[in-house]
């Protein structure tokens, strides 16, 4: 999947009790790392 500017300036993660969700960050880490 190819990511835009926008895809990643809009990309929202849920809040957890202690920031954001880690598996989400981490995911979307990974899609913008491929």
């Amino acid at each position: 999947m190819r990511l835009t500017y926008l895809d990643i300036l809009e990309q929202c993660f849920r809040e957890k009790f202690r920031g954001y969700s880690k598996q989400e960050v981490d995911t979307f880490l990974q899609l913008v790392a491929d």
